[in-house]
């Protein structure tokens, strides 16, 4: 179990390259992808999928031979006899390859987008608003990623991680991190 910790990522910049962005950060049903920006190792990304795959197999076995009278305790010994456990990726190596790479373990999560000003009047800066989760730190290596792929765009992005009490401020603009602030968490989201 981890902490949550609560991002507000603003980009900002030319309505086109915005649209452009948004497209390419997306990755199947997440609106933002770590995964994108650093991508994970091909290795550990197959063995999780082989994991998984293994397990779902394993499940299956054990709803089968429940419903053929087998005892819970019973079929769950059959089934991890029939489909042994093997370690996934994220267990063997990719856990420090996220934190490492990405700041955190898991990449973004719980994403929305929480708003998209996309005006197109002459000197105003469009706009895409992001809220995400990450897990006990901001993923600062993957917005610095964001801004060194879309250096025409500026990424602020604001966080906020109550239960290890510490707020920030992670700005990318033209490329590079022009300012990177972090403080003691108060009042409601750190103040």
């Amino acid at each position: 179990m981890s902490n949550h910790c609560d991002n507000d990522l603003r980009v900002s910049g030319d309505k086109a390259e915005l649209l452009r962005f948004k497209k390419f950060a997306k990755e199947g049903e997440n609106l933002l992808s770590a995964n994108k920006f650093i991508p994970y190792p091909k290795k550990y990304a197959e063995q999780d999928k082989k994991a998984e795959e293994q397990g779902e197999k394993r499940l299956a076995c054990i709803d089968k031979l429940k419903k053929s009278g087998v005892k819970d305790d019973e079929a769950r010994k059959k089934a991890f006899k029939e489909f042994p456990h093997f370690s996934d990726g994220y267990n063997s190596g990719g856990y420090t390859w996220c934190n490492d790479n990405w700041g955190t373990k898991w990449g973004f999560y719980s994403v929305e987008l929480a708003d998209e000003d996309l005006s197109d009047k002459k000197g105003y800066e469009s706009e895409l608003s992001y809220r995400f989760d990450t897990a006990w730190c901001p993923a600062l290596p993957v917005i610095k990623a964001m801004g060194e792929k879309f250096p025409k765009l500026r990424f602020e992005n604001r966080y906020f991680e109550c239960g290890c009490g510490f707020n920030g401020l992670y700005v990318v603009d033209k490329g590079e991190v022009t300012e990177e602030k972090e403080g003691d968490y108060f009042g409601n989201r750190g103040g």
